[in-house]
């Protein structure tokens, strides 16, 4: 993992091994790419130039999990819940 880091580059897409250059000259390599560079991420736009480009939502969401026993057995089904102005 590396932290604070600018990527510059991304080559070798597609292939066995991906190659990540970042601003500051060095380069790492390894099987899987994740980019958390937010909403303008460089990441996204180097991999899927032709994608729509995102647009704030004012939207935020967060996740968790529950050791509560399921009783629904149904296993591809995701609960929600909803609020006046959030879920």
């Amino acid at each position: 993992m590396h932290f604070g880091k600018k990527i510059r580059d991304i080559t070798n897409i597609g292939k066995l091994n991906i190659t990540a250059h970042f601003e500051d000259g060095t380069n790492t390599e390894g099987e899987l790419l994740v980019g958390c560079d937010g909403i303008y991420s460089k990441t996204r736009s180097i991999i899927l130039p032709n994608a729509p480009k995102p647009h704030y939502t004012k939207m935020v969401v967060t996740g968790g999990h529950t050791k509560m026993k399921i009783t629904d057995k149904e296993l591809s089904i995701m609960h929600s819940n909803y609020g006046k102005k959030d879920f």
